[in-house]
């Protein structure tokens, strides 16, 4: 009898259980892995999983499972083939398998998916070789290469290689698994020296160009052995800089006394190839991935396939998971005597999500942090398994926010206040073992109300601040209210008067860099006039106008070796051209967007309803109407500029101001309780010697 067909659908929430079991891998890491789910026509039990990533080289890495009861009747050919129309629609231009298999192996299980993948029309696509080389002839051989390198580079593009010591981990991981995936806190973890097979901090070597990772070599001693991964971005592959890169990682092992080092490479990589024979190369090992290359689509309407369920065209899509707890409005939190109420009780804060938010969230082991200045609410979003966890925390206007390792800095009406990450009272919150951070306050500075738009910490742990009001960029100083460093040229005077409206921060290598502003007007609240196209983007080293005719511009930052913003007024969100000067928008997304952060391949965009006010008149947002008009966070793919997540606020807020994302995925931050805030200590670690028993064991932590 004809065996039952099999139907081939997106996955939901509710398959994660078949995924969790059968590819656990495809719930971790990025890029965020489009899931598919077989399932027998007849019963509708799943019996097949499907994963597939699309990395930035356009080449699609898949895996799949099927049920062993549903084996040899068609239903791994069925998923593949899902797999393949995924792949193109998502801008692939070949596929390959996921796991690589032993050239040489003779277990029953390789044995059985390469014949799979032979009767499909899969190929050896890619034949990575394991070498063993004496580093010593590495150095004496590759030395000439790497020195003409470097003299071609001298006249062109003046590169530099650091040890890995003296790059940030976390965005040196977010580098990493950009171009060859995996999960960032983890690459970040074994660079900070925790878990197994820990990143050498000083034979792991990193490329810089202009100050931006190019490449990047992470080596792991084992006895008198380098085993080392290279990762060089694809648009400087080829030139010579795998090679130097090598050089530089043997040079480094010798002096390390370092004997031997052991290196993959692809078969295909030919200045690697060549240099085997020379290098004296020993093959202990070899490994094949299947594959096939992909023929390009027209491009269809239809949006791509995401993990678990299609993103949604507009916000006002209805969306079926909402946020899950019960939301705690907490009580005000803590003001100087004499100031007066938080103000009136707003609405309880309900929100919905796309099913794969949460997902993402875990994926990039991280929560998201949303300000909104309207209702005057911090919101800590945190992944809770199939929901999320929305909480809550009550500030007078917040607006901006900094992170700075375990230092968090939000500005609010008055003042900013200074967050510290104290571990050891996150241990003892209930219940046990749930949050992985708890932010005490430690400072709080008054400004004044000087409308800080942003904020980003700089070298050596100084806080840059956009203050709207007095149209200049500051700093804080503990005998002022604030110090002048930095205003646009065509300002001419001090005063509060927001003759800008200076509203945005681009920070480059710790320094500030890009500025928006909603006008270059010289006169108090000059700006107004010409809201809808007056807004330009500076350099600030120079006080060049880069860019003008923008509408309401927003949120500036330096990512991935580009100029990204938000333009507000259109609802859109894109880059600046260097070639052009020109605003290149990605996405258009339904809501006024202002608030971006970025992780991995993905933006997250905060978007708002806008008030129907003389404030917004006369912008293009406005022109949709206000039920198409949403509120919330949008994650948008940077290489389709696809939205693939979203959380949509849905009462309670109005307004985005800020968006973070915070590398803990169950943060805590206490501002309202005071029994815990005065009960927790923290002193310096060369201290804890000296505390008494009584001193350890009173309060709820002591750090």
């Amino acid at each position: 009898m004809k065996a039952p067909p099999f139907l081939i659908r997106v996955a939901a929430t509710s398959d994660l259980t078949h995924v969790g079991k059968w590819l656990p891998e495809a719930l971790i890491g990025t890029p965020v892995a489009k899931l598919l789910i077989a399932a027998d026509a007849a019963t509708f039990a799943v019996v097949g999983v499907a994963a597939l990533r699309v990395f930035v080289d356009h080449v699609g890495r898949f895996t799949l499972h099927v049920d062993p009861a549903a084996r040899r009747r068609g239903c791994g050919t069925a998923l593949l083939d899902a797999v393949r129309e995924t792949a193109l629609r998502a801008g692939a231009t070949s596929l390959m398998t996921v796991q690589s298999y032993e050239a040489a192996a003779n277990d029953p299980e390789s044995t059985v998916a390469q014949a799979f993948c032979q009767a499909r029309g899969l190929r050896v696509m890619q034949e990575i070789r394991r070498c063993r080389v004496e580093l010593q002839t590495a150095v004496t051989v590759l030395e000439p290469i790497y020195q003409r390198y470097m003299r071609r580079m001298a006249n062109t593009q003046p590169i530099t290689f650091v040890p890995a010591a003296k790059v940030d981990p976390n965005t040196l991981a977010a580098f990493v698994v950009r171009h060859v995936g995996g999960l960032p806190e983890a690459v970040a973890q074994r660079l900070k020296g925790y878990g197994s097979n820990v990143y050498s901090p000083t034979l792991s070597l990193v490329a810089l160009i202009d100050n931006q990772i190019v490449a990047a070599l992470l080596g792991v001693p084992q006895n008198h052995n380098l085993v080392e991964t290279r990762v060089v971005d694809p648009s400087h592959r080829g030139g010579g800089l795998n090679l130097a890169l090598m050089y530089q990682a043997a040079a480094a092992g010798v002096a390390a006394g370092i004997q031997t080092i052991d290196f993959e490479h692809d078969t295909q990589e030919s200045d690697t190839a060549k240099l085997v024979g020379r290098l004296g190369a020993a093959q202990v090992g070899c490994r094949q991935c299947w594959g096939v290359s992909l023929s390009p689509v027209a491009p269809t309407a239809s949006p791509p396939v995401v993990a678990q369920q299609n993103p949604p065209d507009r916000l006002s899509t209805p969306l079926s998971t909402p946020v899950g707890g019960q939301v705690r409005e907490a009580p005000p939190p803590l003001r100087p005597p004499g100031s007066g109420s938080a103000g009136q009780v707003q609405p309880q804060l309900r929100a919905a999500h796309t099913p794969n938010f949460p997902a993402l969230l875990r994926q990039l082991g991280a929560s998201l942090l949303v300000t909104t200045y309207q209702a005057g609410k911090l919101v800590m979003i945190r992944d809770e398994g199939d929901h999320l966890n929305a909480h809550v925390r009550n500030f007078p206007t917040p607006m901006g926010m900094a992170i700075d390792g375990d230092r968090l800095a939000i500005s609010t009406k008055m003042q900013v206040w200074e967050f510290a990450n104290v571990p050891a009272v996150a241990a003892k919150l209930d219940p046990p073992g749930r949050h992985d951070a708890c932010y005490l306050p430690r400072s709080s500075h008054f400004t004044g109300n000087i409308q800080i738009n942003e904020m980003a910490w700089g070298i050596g742990g100084e806080l840059w601040v956009v203050n709207t009001r007095f149209s200049c960029l500051c700093t804080l100083d503990r005998s002022a209210s604030f110090t002048p460093r930095w205003r646009p040229p065509f300002i001419t005077a001090l005063e509060p008067t927001d003759r800008c409206h200076l509203n945005g921060l681009a920070m480059v290598a710790g320094k500030p860099k890009y500025v928006t502003a909603l006008g270059e007007t010289n006169t108090p609240s000059g700006w107004r006039e010409n809201k809808a196209r007056g807004g330009v983007v500076i350099d600030v080293d120079s006080g060049t106008v880069l860019a003008r005719g923008l509408s309401i511009p927003h949120s500036p930052r330096w990512y991935a070796g580009k100029l990204w913003l938000c333009e507000s007024g259109a609802g859109t969100f894109g880059y600046i051209n260097p070639n052009t000067g020109k605003y290149e928008p990605i996405a258009q997304l339904p809501g006024f967007t202002r608030g971006l952060e970025f992780a991995g391949e993905f933006a997250f965009v905060g978007v708002s309803q806008v008030r129907e006010s003389a404030a917004f008149s006369g912008i293009a947002i406005t022109r949709l109407a206000a039920h198409e008009r949403g509120c919330g966070v949008c994650v948008i793919d940077l290489r389709s500029g696809q939205i693939v997540a979203l959380i949509r606020f849905e009462t309670g807020v109005q307004e985005v101001f800020a968006v973070t994302v915070l590398g803990r995925r169950f943060p805590e931050l206490i501002n309202d309780d005071e029994k815990l805030l005065e009960s927790s200590f923290v002193v310096p670690a060369e201290c804890l010697g000296e505390l008494g028993p009584r001193g350890l064991g009173q309060g709820p932590a002591f750090g």
